[in-house]
C-alpha cells in the first residue's frame, strides 16, 4: 500500500513502513502497489487508487525521496 500525505509517501510492505520526503506536495492519496521495478539508486513504483487513478513515482532509498513520475 502507499499513502501520501501532502510532503511525505508512506511505502508498506509486508508490516514494514518506509518514509520518503516527497520533492513536491501532493494532495492525499491512497493505492496499492501494482508493481516494484529497480532503477539505480531507487525503485518505480507503479500504484492505483480505489477509484481506479493510477500513478507512478520514483523512490530514491539513498536521499529518502520520492517524486511523481509524469509522461
Amino acid at each position: 500500500m502507499v499513502v501520501i500525505l501532502t510532503d511525505h509517501l508512506v511505502l508498506i510492505l509486508e508490516g514494514r513502513e518506509l518514509r520518503f520526503r516527497m520533492r513536491k506536495p501532493l494532495p492525499p492519496f491512497a493505492g496499492e502497489v501494482l508493481a516494484l521495478l529497480p532503477d539505480g539508486p531507487g525503485v518505480i513504483a507503479w500504484v492505483r487508487s480505489a477509484d481506479g487513478e493510477r500513478r507512478v513515482f520514483f523512490l530514491d532509498f539513498l536521499r529518502r525521496e520520492a517524486q511523481e513520475k509524469v509522461p
